[in-house]
């Protein structure tokens, strides 16, 4: 389609000046979804974006020199990583989500112990089944009256490893703020269970990365494929941001449910925009 400027939409999109690039690569995967570049499958594989972007440049827009020829290409090649790694995310995500937690599983419970390690680095572990991990927010519930201490794998159940790990990365990769989390959940008075608020956050995200809440979010902050990585990133500043948001109503745990979907009401007010970046959200800015 050409536009009165004599540009291809194609064209038109790949050479925006615009300091939110997720803007771009919206645009483009709303080409690829309405059929509008020919070439391009619905699905493709890692590796194969430059390829991809070099024939559909060259076929889109034929007209253009040498110099912006490699730039709109690098540009959509960018796009097209970031529309693949997306999808590729949500699958990764669902995966581990569905991986329940084993007692049985030696590296589960290595993982399990690893949280407690890094969050409680001073205060061993009496046994695996102890009333300890109520110290960080696990509900920790005795299946039985045989039980010598309470178990923190039931609360897993719903978001399974996926939960487990993105409390391992907040906790190792995130140390003054997993610390500064830790120690508002056991405020006298506006306290929460830190672990089990976690494993709803985790809900919280996984549910918006499946809706496709976060892509302004990734398009707009990675250079490439949104990695797990990336998305473990994402559950930091929402719960950090949550903490925030939890510490100006000043609330009794009562309400968390209340507080929580408030909250999940301001984030989508965010991220639905076209500068979605949650590096940049400050609670400051919710209604």
């Amino acid at each position: 389609m050409l536009m009165v400027t004599g540009k291809t939409e194609l064209e038109r999109i790949l050479t925006w000046k615009v300091n939110n690039r997720g803007r771009i690569t919206k645009e483009v995967e709303k080409l690829i979804d309405e059929g509008e570049l020919p070439i391009i499958q619905k699905f493709w594989k890692a590796g194969q974006e430059k390829k991809l972007a070099t024939e559909i440049v060259r076929k889109c827009c034929p007209k253009v020199g040498d110099e912006q020829f490699r730039d709109m290409r690098d540009v959509l090649r960018r796009s097209l990583s970031q529309i693949r790694g997306y999808r590729e995310l949500c699958d990764r995500t669902e995966k581990m989500r569905k991986e329940k937690y084993d007692c049985k599983n030696e590296n589960h419970e290595k993982r399990l112990l690893k949280l407690w390690e890094l969050l409680m680095p001073k205060e061993d572990l009496k046994a695996r089944m102890t009333d300890q991990w109520q110290k960080i927010g696990f509900q920790a519930i005795k299946f039985t009256s045989l039980m010598s201490g309470h178990d923190p794998a039931t609360d897993f159940r719903g978001m399974g490893i996926l939960s487990l790990e993105q409390l391992i990365f907040l906790a190792q990769y995130d140390v003054a703020h997993a610390q500064s989390i830790l120690s508002l959940s056991n405020h006298p008075l506006y306290g929460f269970p830190m672990a089990v608020t976690g494993i709803n956050l985790t809900a919280l995200v996984r549910r918006l990365l499946q809706c496709n809440a976060l892509k302004m979010h990734f398009y707009n902050t990675t250079f490439g494929t949104p990695t797990i990585d990336n998305f473990h990133h994402v559950f930091c500043q929402v719960f950090k941001l949550f903490c925030a948001f939890w510490t100006r109503r000043k609330p009794e745990l009562i309400y968390f449910n209340n507080i929580k979907d408030d909250f999940e009401d301001q984030l989508m007010v965010h991220l639905n925009s076209e500068e979605a970046n949650l590096d940049k959200l400050d609670v400051g800015s919710f209604a």
